[in-house]
């Protein structure tokens, strides 16, 4: 990942390579949504109000599987997968946490 990336981006990556490597023997889903969130506070410097994006997530958990899946699918030869879909969907659901607040 390259520092100029977008914050979606870095985050899809996060959230998309932990469930790849699959680390641990239970939470892998529940660290992966979490650093995805943190992936996002960081990148902007802030916190940000209403239902944080991990949440958002786990309630869209059908989704987030099939985008996992799909993702894993499209892996090269150097490891490296299109993160597009899950990029949009992180961007969807952080404007969704976003708009909770303002509206």
């Amino acid at each position: 990942m390259y520092e100029n990336e977008a914050p979606s981006r870095t985050a899809a990556y996060a959230l998309w390579r932990l469930n790849w490597i699959h680390p641990f023997c239970q939470g892998n889903g529940r660290t992966s949504r979490a650093l995805a969130y943190f992936v996002l506070c960081l990148k902007y410097e802030k916190w940000f109000p209403g239902a944080p994006v991990h949440e958002l997530i786990r309630r869209d958990r059908d989704e987030y599987c099939w985008l996992l899946t799909q993702t894993d699918k499209t892996v090269d030869g150097d490891n490296m997968a299109d993160l597009g879909p899950i990029q949009l969907f992180l961007e969807r659901l952080f404007e969704e946490q976003i708009n909770s607040v303002v509206t």
